[in-house]
Order: structure tokens, then sequence, then C-alpha cells
């Protein structure tokens, strides 16, 4: 059965934020359930999820190409991401 509402609702279009150079995801695998919900809404692909003792966590491979956007926090529902900015980009 087709839901009346949803038929009608116009579809969610993503509006990607700003880069943040210097900023980058800590994830606290304490409050990640590997939900996926973060690696699915990275643009540059830099998440991903990684098996550890049984659990999915997601964790961030390639550092290097984040844009330090904040989508991966914003997304995640267990606030398990905090965006940090890198020493090296403090002063």
């Amino acid at each position: 059965m087709s839901d009346p509402i949803l038929e009608h609702t116009a579809p969610v279009q993503r509006v990607p934020r700003p880069p943040r150079p210097g900023w980058r995801p800590d994830v606290d695998p304490a409050r990640c359930t590997g939900c996926g919900r973060c690696v699915a809404v990275c643009e540059p692909h830099v998440l991903s999820l990684a098996v550890d003792h049984w659990r999915k966590c997601a964790t961030l491979d390639d550092p290097d190409h984040c844009t330090g956007c904040s989508d991966c926090a914003v997304i995640c529902p267990f606030h398990a991401i905090t965006m940090r900015k890198l020493a090296s980009a403090i002063g």
C-alpha cells in the first residue's frame, strides 16, 4: 500500500556544505553503530565502514582528500562524529 503523502512530496535535494580546510571528522567508536549514513553522504568518498571485533564502525580512510565540510557529523543520528581542527591549521 502506498503512502499518499509520499506520492506528492518532492524529492529532497541535498545541498553540500562548503569546504572547511584544516578540519577532520573524529569518529567515537563507542557511539558509532555502523549505520553507514556518514559514508553515504560523503561526497569525496573518504569515509568507509570498517569491521573490528565483529562490529562495524566508520573510519576516515583518506584524510588528505577530506574537505572538512562536516556533512558526516551533521547526518549522524548518534552524534558519533565530531569535527576537529587540525593542529597544523590552528594559529
